[in-house]
């Protein structure tokens, strides 16, 4: 009998401490990106109330949210390599966006820049 391959998943608390290291680190990557809370919400969709109180730890973003920060931020080379060095952008992260399968390498060359 064939053993059925899975894709990459990631747990709620896997994602849940994803969101709160990027929650903690956003002000500062939206300084990078030189983006008042109000322009960043228009590239993510999201009010500057509630990137406040995203940004002040009084609510914990969902998982749009942070996939939609994500997609904004890994743009910029400079904001990706602080996604990487703080372990936000974890190629199990990265194999999980590409659908990849459990023990498939995930794509290296977004990590590179």
């Amino acid at each position: 009998m064939k053993k059925s391959k899975q894709i990459v998943s990631l747990s709620e608390e896997t994602k849940n401490q994803l969101k709160d290291a990027l929650a903690e680190n956003l002000p500062s990557l939206r300084k990078v990106l030189s983006l008042s809370q109000n322009d960043f919400g228009e590239r993510t969709g999201v009010s500057r109330i509630r990137l406040s109180m995203i940004e002040c730890g009084k609510y914990r973003m969902t998982w749009s949210q942070f996939t939609s920060f994500i997609l904004v931020l890994v743009f910029n080379p400079q904001c990706k390599s602080i996604l990487l060095r703080k372990n936000i952008l974890t190629p199990e992260l990265i194999a999980y966006f590409e659908c990849k399968y459990i023990g498939e390498e995930p794509e290296l060359d977004i990590r590179l820049y």
